[in-house]
């Protein structure tokens, strides 16, 4: 749910820890868009219910959330460096849509994505290890000249105007790539 179209809502970073006693076992990361922190929470446990480290195998497991506001606008979370402002290991709930931020060149590492990602136009040179997008990816009008070989798109891969001349035969699109043969 985008925060730009809800204006209480507010975007939070959400480290589920999944612990027996008081041993951390594992943690996932969530980016979740709530009105606060309690709501941010609520919706990370609840998400948290599929992960691998809810095991039933596991006795006396329980888990615990800790969220931390990231920002209300997700086009503020560019850093300084041109990172996105999310850890290695984010799961976003909907889109990212950071198209012409050429002040943008950097990715997290296995970053997952549950709607379309968008970063045409921006100053990113090549995607990260373990991305993942759920519906479509847009990477037109980048400097990008190869696919990560674990890249995963559920729907189309637009690649416009990039530098792109094959796919490793690893990469996983769920419909088709959209103007490769437009490459730079």
């Amino acid at each position: 749910m985008p925060t730009d179209q809800h204006p209480d809502l507010r975007r939070f970073e959400v480290a589920v820890e999944f612990l027996v006693d008081q041993t951390v076992y594992g943690v996932e990361q969530y980016v979740v868009d709530a009105t606060d922190a309690s709501g941010a929470k609520r919706a990370a446990l609840s998400r948290s219910e599929n992960s691998r480290y809810d095991d039933d195998r596991i006795p006396d497991r329980r888990r615990r959330a800790r969220a931390k506001l990231i920002s209300k606008d997700p086009s503020e979370q560019v850093g300084r460096d041109g990172r996105l402002l999310l850890p290695d290991g984010s799961k976003v709930t909907g889109c990212i849509l950071l198209t012409g931020r050429t002040d943008l060149t950097t990715l997290p590492d296995d970053l997952h994505v549950t709607g379309n990602l968008s970063v045409a136009g921006t100053s990113v040179g090549q995607l990260p290890r373990g991305l993942r997008v759920s519906m479509f990816l847009d990477i037109s009008n980048t400097a990008i000249a190869e696919l990560p070989g674990d890249l995963y798109v559920g729907g189309y891969l637009y690649a416009r105007r990039t530098a792109i001349k094959r796919i490793p035969p690893t990469v996983r699109i769920g419909l088709e790539i959209v103007g490769l043969d437009e490459t730079t």
